[in-house]
């Protein structure tokens, strides 16, 4: 079987069941995210994206979505008050993998916590990119 063939074979297979995931390995990227525990962060599937759920280490759970992308060629920019982490964070290229594409994911708690991730995601719900959450630790995410 041709690997494209078991790409979309995976991935049908994943789509017919419910709670097919995947669990990130999480590594902190500055000074923030290494004063604590990384979060821990789930990727579940979808048609056109997926759902994203993260587990802070004060115990804070936020619930989300990631969308993937129909172009890959996506630019995130920052605007004259973007600095530093955040400059870094924004212009941080992707790597994208054979059979990956470019997706943006935003996690929230409903009081005022909150994550957003760049990401290429492959349709077997696999995948990699850079997620900030609302307080700045910047963290890299591969599931």
């Amino acid at each position: 079987m041709a690997t494209s063939s078991r790409l979309y074979a995976v991935a049908l297979a994943c789509l017919g069941l419910a709670g097919c995931s995947s669990a990130g390995q999480v590594y902190a990227l500055n000074e923030a995210a290494a004063r604590q525990a990384a979060p821990a962060i789930t990727f579940g599937s979808g048609l056109a994206g997926g759902t994203i759920s993260v587990v802070m280490p004060d115990g804070a759970r936020l619930e989300g979505q990631y969308t993937l992308i129909a172009s890959p060629n996506v630019g995130l920019g920052c605007d004259a008050s973007c600095s530093g982490a955040r400059a870094a964070f924004a212009t941080d290229q992707l790597r994208f993998f054979p059979g990956a594409r470019p997706a943006l994911a935003v996690a929230t708690d409903g009081r005022g916590g909150s994550m957003t991730c760049r990401l290429a995601v492959d349709l077997a719900v696999h995948g990699a990119g850079f997620c900030r959450t609302g307080q700045g630790e910047n963290y890299r995410v591969m599931f």
